[in-house]
């Protein structure tokens, strides 16, 4: 059995529910942006209200498990009921914790404001997860792992992922990094220094804006070629990220000339997510598109972390990059038609009968 081991956020998660939420439709600079109406003085009911435990390390731990991987999941809690609650519902599924401690910070709390859409407010407390220190990190059982998943590093944790990155790497491990907007806002650099130590590299279109506008600033031959970067004319139907440069602060650039500069700094496998459109991924032999698959809606937390951890299962259990790229939304898909980031994971039983039915006829190919 392979094991892995996902490294990242663990926290108390706290799902607000009520009926009939006041919302307001505004074109702002940024596009058209809903936002939920909270009157002051006002008593709002709830329908309900739903724990769970949440966290990119918690999340890819129980994905991973349910896939069939021998599980360690490390993280940082607090002394306190909320951190000791998510330790016993991992272990209790069969995940070994590798757990440090804070005696300052409470555990990591968000909660979640579903929007009728399906879309969600959320409100974070970082807490614990922030202060993770290097003497804390896991590194023997790095070494004892087939698989080493890092998604997203908060605060001062976020300068970590070039030592766990480089570590893995020299003990001869497949190093996969989906490291979230709220590490690249604490740094871009650090990941864009990290490249080269990172075999798959997973990021929203929101989060490679970030990486590339890092490169862009640091390197004068990147500049040329963005100046010059124009709409593409494709030959045939293109999805949404391949037919136009993508803005970025002051200048643009294409999601081909992303993947290009990417891969040529170290990772093998780049994806890049866009929402509800779909998913690409790239490597030397090309660019692959897959769409959304349809499914209903309930909550779209947790589906981030669904996609990633099944697409970089599959290619350790012998998918191609097509095959990973069907299986991660299928994943994906199924969490978010559940309340909750875990309530819809799959089994690989489950994935595997749902991915005979699709195949890779859906997916899209492009030259790079």
């Amino acid at each position: 059995m392979k094991k892995v081991i996902t490294i990242g956020g663990a926290t108390r998660d706290i799902f607000i529910m009520h009926e009939h939420p006041e919302l307001l439709n505004m074109e702002t600079d940024y596009g058209q942006r809903t936002f939920l109406l909270l009157e002051e003085g006002k008593k709002v009911e709830l329908q309900n209200i739903l724990y769970a435990s949440g966290g990119g390390a918690t999340n890819t731990a129980v994905s991973f498990k349910r896939l069939g991987f021998d599980v360690f999941c490390f993280f940082k809690i607090g002394n306190d009921p909320a951190g000791a609650a998510i330790v016993s519902e991992l272990e209790s599924q069969g995940i070994t914790t590798l757990v440090a401690h804070s005696h300052e910070l409470a555990t990591s709390s968000s909660v979640i404001i579903p929007f009728p859409s399906g879309d969600r407010c959320v409100m974070v407390y970082r807490g614990a997860t922030m202060s993770i220190e290097q003497s804390e990190l896991p590194l023997s059982h790095i070494a004892q792992a087939d698989v080493v998943y890092v998604t997203s590093l908060s605060g001062n944790a976020s300068k970590l992922l070039p030592t766990i990155v480089k570590h893995a790497k020299q003990t001869n491990k497949l190093v996969a990094c989906n490291p979230g907007t709220s590490q690249l806002k604490a740094g871009a650099d650090l990941l864009r220094d990290a490249l080269a130590d990172i075999d798959i590299l997973i990021l929203n279109s929101d989060e490679a804006h970030m990486l590339m506008n890092s490169l862009v600033t640091r390197c004068s031959e990147l500049q040329k070629k963005v100046k010059n970067t124009k709409p593409s004319t494709p030959k045939m139907e293109c999805p949404q990220l391949l037919k136009a440069p993508l803005q970025c602060s002051n200048f643009c650039f294409n999601l081909e000339l992303f993947f290009h500069e990417i891969l040529n700094r170290g990772p093998r496998v780049v994806v890049v997510t866009n929402g509800v459109e779909g998913v690409y991924g790239a490597d030397k032999t090309g660019i692959y598109f897959c769409p959304s698959i349809e499914a209903p809606i309930a909550s779209t937390l947790g589906a981030g972390d669904a996609f990633g951890s099944c697409f970089v299962a599959s290619i350790p259990q012998g998918a191609t990059l097509q095959e990973a790229l069907v299986r991660g939304s299928l994943n994906s898909a199924s969490v978010i038609g559940q309340v909750g980031a875990k309530n819809g994971l799959l089994t690989k039983d489950k994935l595997d009968k749902k991915f005979a039915a699709i195949g890779i006829k859906i997916i899209k190919k492009f030259d790079l």
